[in-house]
């Protein structure tokens, strides 16, 4: 017998209890359960590179660039008139010659005729003076006996006298002789590297040609600008005391090589036209050209020039120093605190500063961004070399 009444229906009543109990556990839970923060609500100490620095005497150089000079430059140029017979087989540019070595010869035949010519004068004037002298000494024996009068003797001093000064008169006329024939063989003054030449064996010169131009190779110059305040920290030469020592770099990229050293010999005493700025003269001994680098006339140089030691005080690299011209560290309690910088000297991107740190304090070289005083920090020591 199949039933006609309706099936039973869930009360909605009943359903909003159960929507309404699910709400409150799921608050429950949230509640009552484990918190998880984001990264932000973190707040870890930062990680920053650190470096100890103590208090130290550092020597300290005025950092310029100059220009390479020749120290010694002569030109050679002839006072006779003739063909060149020969000549040095180094006389060409870049050629080496030493002091004394013969660099050519111009034709010496006349000049040799001469010198034969005033020797053979010479003899013929000292014969004549011996004969004169004797016969003055004859005439004194005779005067004193009375054999001969006093005139005749006069007259015999007087011959004596005047071959006395044809004599002089040749000797001289010999040495003159022998100066000119030097004079065409003409050789090098100094060591030295030839500049120029302009001769060839079979040419004919003339007095006053250039020939050829030399600069010493023993002894170099470097031309240093720099401003005109900074002179007050260089010592300069005196007579009692030698001038500042120098050194000389090549710089390759952004590399530097050590070509020379010397020292200060002179400040010029006029300005540069364009710069306005100083020059000094820095003597050196060239290298050898046979080195890697060699340092030539007029290269661009870099040069260090002493000016004393700085004591007490710390060198740190250029990007520690923050744009306040202060220092951030990291303290003995490892958190970020901000010291006042003052810059006693700096050289490229090393800054001398006075020994500012306190107790346990590590300056931070990390390229921080912003500093807080007492951010926590987690310091790793680096060592620089």
């Amino acid at each position: 017998m199949k039933s006609d009444a309706p099936p039973e229906r869930t009360s909605p009543l009943l359903i909003g209890l159960i929507v309404i109990g699910g709400t409150v556990l799921s608050w429950l839970l949230v509640q009552t359960g484990p918190r998880v923060t984001t990264e932000e609500e973190v707040k870890a100490a930062k990680m920053v590179k650190v470096q100890e620095l103590t208090p130290k005497r550092y020597p300290i150089f005025v950092a310029a660039h100059g220009t390479v000079i020749p120290a010694r430059r002569v030109s050679i140029e002839p006072e006779v008139s003739g063909l060149i017979l020969s000549q040095h087989p180094k006389l060409r540019p870049g050629g080496m010659i030493m002091e004394g070595e013969v660099l050519f010869t111009v034709d010496t035949t006349l000049a040799a005729i001469a010198v034969e010519e005033a020797s053979a004068a010479l003899v013929q004037a000292s014969i004549n003076l011996e004969e004169a002298t004797r016969q003055h000494a004859e005439a004194l024996r005779l005067a004193s006996d009375a054999l001969i009068p006093d005139t005749e003797l006069a007259s015999l001093l007087s011959a004596m006298r005047l071959q006395e000064a044809a004599h002089t008169r040749q000797k001289a006329l010999v040495a003159r002789s022998q100066e000119m024939l030097q004079r065409h063989v003409l050789k090098a003054p100094f060591n030295a590297w030839v500049l120029e030449e302009n001769v060839e064996v079979g040419q004919r010169l003339d007095p006053g040609f250039s020939a050829a131009t030399l600069v010493g190779s023993d002894e170099y110059w470097v031309q240093v600008s720099l401003p005109v305040d900074q002179i007050q920290h260089i010592q300069l030469p005196t007579d009692h005391q030698p001038g500042a020592t120098a050194h000389v770099y090549t710089e390759m990229g952004d590399t530097k090589r050590l070509a020379a050293k010397g020292h200060v010999t002179a400040l010029r005493s006029d300005l540069e036209r364009e710069g306005r700025m100083a020059r000094l003269i820095v003597s050196i001994q060239p290298p050898e050209r046979e080195v890697e680098a060699p340092l030539l006339l007029g290269s661009y140089v870099k040069v260090e020039i002493a000016a004393g030691e700085l004591e007490q005080c710390l060198a740190i690299q250029e990007s520690a120093l923050r744009a306040d011209q202060s220092l951030w560290v990291a303290d003995k309690e490892d958190t970020l605190q901000i010291r006042p910088a003052k810059i006693r000297w700096t050289l490229e991107d090393t800054i001398y500063v006075a020994p500012v740190l306190e107790e346990g304090d590590r300056l931070i070289i990390s390229p921080l961004k912003s500093g807080i005083p007492g951010t926590a920090l987690n310091p790793q020591t680096v060592h620089m070399p």
